[in-house]
């Protein structure tokens, strides 16, 4: 298993959003991203949680008005079906790494069916002692310190269990691999089963249909694509993202958002962190 991780500095962040940073995580490991989110004010402002199948571990800590840390907890963040606003609370910070669906259930104990659309929740109890070394140097350390101890704590637990990968596994990893663009059918016929197994198999593993997680996976990364510039090209981006054409991004940002992309687009680029 592939073990590598980022140098976690606002240089190599993937995605840099208000108090919002996240890091990809490559090679073959359980998880596919790290981020921290910062609450530097009194009256942090909310932000648009773009929809994703993916959960997170989260080392949540809260600040009080003088800096002292007043708790520190383990909570789950996500998945979502659409987006919603989250509104963190004074002082907070979030330290977390957001899982690959397939592996969330099996290796931690977190189905991502269990948490849909709920806001963060206190993490199940053998969680607590599979990061038992990072809530400990959450006590008194950076969040980068925390960040990689919480990847070392998670992949360690994950080499616990390492079953043969069922279909619905395999069909999620192909989907993040081909970026949400391949067909169910398509999905199926690789796994060597029928696609109404393949869909009850992938509804009760992570919450939602294969083509569902697709949907989401590329309304997700057409909206990162738009971010690397100031006017993107929407037409070029709907057609690497794999939509039918801009029409057809434009009605699935609308569902599944509730906004244009050009709209999502202004109110992202308004948040991001100076250069």
């Amino acid at each position: 298993m592939d073990t590598r991780a980022p140098t976690f500095t606002d240089d190599t962040a993937a995605q840099r959003l208000g108090q919002y940073n996240a890091w990809d995580i490559p090679g073959d490991t359980p998880i596919d991203l790290a981020w921290i989110s910062k609450a530097h004010s009194r009256n942090p402002l909310a932000h648009r949680v773009l929809p994703h199948g993916e959960p997170s571990i989260a080392v949540r800590r809260k600040r009080g008005s003088k800096g002292d840390i007043s708790s520190i907890s383990l909570t789950i963040c996500g998945p979502f079906q659409r987006a919603s606003f989250y509104r963190p609370e004074p002082g907070e910070e979030l330290i977390a790494v957001r899982l690959k669906p397939e592996f969330a259930a099996k290796s931690f104990g977190v189905s991502p069916a269990d948490f849909f659309d709920q806001p963060p929740a206190v993490a199940p109890p053998e969680l607590y002692d599979k990061c038992a070394a990072s809530l400990r140097v959450a006590e008194n350390s950076s969040c980068r310190e925390i960040v990689l101890t919480l990847i070392n704590d998670l992949l360690h637990a994950a080499t616990e269990k390492s079953p043969e990968p069922p279909c619905e596994a395999y069909a999620a990893s192909l989907l993040r691999q081909r970026r949400g663009h391949v067909k169910t059918n398509m999905l199926a016929a690789t796994c060597g089963v029928s696609e109404r197994h393949l869909r009850r198999r992938f509804m009760d593993s992570f919450g939602m249909t294969p083509k569902a997680y697709g949907r989401r996976l590329r309304l997700t990364n057409a909206a990162l694509d738009a971010e690397k510039s100031a006017t993107p090209s929407w037409a070029r981006i709907a057609v690497a993202t794999g939509f039918h054409d801009q029409s057809h991004m434009i009605n699935e940002f609308k569902g599944l958002i509730g906004m244009t992309p050009d709209a999502l687009h202004r109110e992202r680029r308004a948040l991001l962190a100076p250069e």
